[in-house]
């Protein structure tokens, strides 16, 4: 079972989007990431490979420029574990002006949504657009992932407290000096 019907909800290839589905959260940030001729032909063959993603710290299997219905292994790496995330590319853009692509989420992924990568010029101006829908997993799916993935808190061992230690001061007296362990985060 697939959580989202085909063609992408994204709308990778329109410049707005205009209709976000009711039940997901939608997010949309814009930002200018340089310009000229190289840098366009850079900035597209990165997105086209899942620049985005392994640039933040994913790793994504195959190595190679997306294409509809392709299903690589994407991998996240929080507190030093790997965390598989099952996807499908459900559209991809390439023409003179705008190149990006909409991949959506699979059973056992730990969320459930939609998430584009788009590349826009305008004159010599080229924008990074990203859009995301997400949603909470269904929670039959959601109790067969481990706990990393279904939010559940991961915490490092407390650092054990230094045992106390006397310290002599002025007039010879001697005072008790106790270490506090710092909070884990």
């Amino acid at each position: 079972m697939v959580d989202i019907g085909s063609g992408s909800l994204t709308q990778v290839s329109e410049a707005k989007w205009r209709e976000r589905p009711a039940g997901y959260r939608a997010w949309e940030r814009s930002t200018d990431i340089g310009g000229g001729e190289q840098f366009w032909d850079w900035a597209t063959f990165e997105v086209l490979r899942w620049g985005v993603k392994t640039r933040s710290g994913f790793t994504v299997t195959p190595d190679q420029r997306v294409s509809p219905g392709d299903r690589p292994v994407i991998n996240a790496h929080p507190f030093g574990l790997s965390i598989r995330e099952p996807v499908e590319v459900v559209d991809v853009v390439d023409t003179d002006t705008r190149v990006g692509f909409a991949y959506r989420t699979l059973p056992l992924h730990p969320v459930s949504g939609e998430e584009a990568f788009i590349i826009e010029r305008a004159g010599d101006k080229v924008t990074l657009t990203i859009r995301s829908l997400t949603r909470e997993r269904d929670l039959a799916v959601a109790s067969c992932l481990p706990a990393p993935a279904r939010g559940a808190s991961v915490r490092p061992p407390p650092i054990p407290a230094r045992p106390p230690q006397s310290r002599a001061v002025s007039g010879g007296a001697t005072c008790e000096v106790r270490w506090r362990s710092p909070p884990c985060i």
